[in-house]
């Protein structure tokens, strides 16, 4: 008859994540870091332009809110789908635009934009977890078997990172979301627990890649340094120790 989806209401932690600079700051940035002069110029044109754009959208904001009450629709009621599409995804000037990740206690977790408070994207994590492990079993995918297997598994966020990532002279900031898989009734040979790494796009919230370790983990921290896992890209470790104190790195070392 009807149909209730768990929200941020039952958030249980939070992170804020930055969001991407805009393509023309970076390159402009490139072109002026070596004069500080032109870079002092251009940053006072660039914040007079944020400050202005802000102005706009607070009257805009301004008027919305007026029609709003003089129609009198009902307050709470779901943002439209436009509203949603112009959210604007990027770092601004003074560093106000931002993500705040929601971690709900059942394993949902939601972006939302710190200047309009709407929910950007929302993933279920623990649909994911079992879904990734039952592909690395190379079991059925389908929704009724992935069903059977959320019902027949505890699934436990163990943690919650934000990484920091540079390609070239883009910086972006990927989530990791450490899982535990223990099933409780046998759908997987061996019957032994799972411990999953989704690494995710903040912005978008798009799986970049899953990760299945046989084996349970006890702790999982993020070291305050980077190091090149490729030719071009350098990235933030996270150790992963397991309960027997053997430590994993990921990304896996080469």
């Amino acid at each position: 008859v009807w149909g209730r989806e768990e929200g941020p209401s039952a958030a249980a932690t939070a992170e804020f994540v930055e969001l991407p600079k805009p393509v023309d700051e970076t390159s402009d940035e490139a072109v002026t870091q070596h004069n500080p002069v032109l870079l002092l110029v251009h940053r006072v044109i660039a914040q007079a332009e944020e400050l202005r754009d802000r102005l706009v959208d607070f009257t805009a904001w301004v008027m919305h809110e007026t029609r709003v009450n003089l129609l009198r629709q009902p307050e709470g009621s779901a943002p439209s789908a436009g509203a949603r599409e112009d959210l604007d995804l990027t770092q601004d000037r003074f560093g106000f635009r931002m993500l705040i990740l929601l971690l709900s206690r059942r394993g949902g977790l939601f972006a939302m934009h710190t200047n309009r408070g709407e929910v950007v994207w929302k993933r279920f994590l623990r649909h994911d977890a079992v879904a990734a492990v039952a592909q690395y079993r190379q079991l059925p995918l389908e929704p009724h078997h992935l069903q059977k297997y959320m019902a027949r598994s505890e699934v436990t966020v163990k943690k919650l990172l934000v990484l920091s990532e540079k390609a070239e002279a883009h910086v972006r900031h990927p989530l990791l979301a450490v899982l535990q898989v223990q099933p409780t009734q046998p759908w997987v040979s061996p019957a032994s627990e799972y411990t999953v790494l989704l690494k995710l796009s903040s912005p978008s919230g798009a799986i970049l890649s899953a990760t299945v370790v046989p084996q349970p983990v006890v702790h999982a921290f993020a070291v305050p340094y980077t190091y090149h896992v490729g030719p071009e890209l350098t990235t933030s470790p996270v150790l992963l120790v397991q309960r027997d104190l053997k430590v994993l790195v990921y990304p896996w070392a080469q």
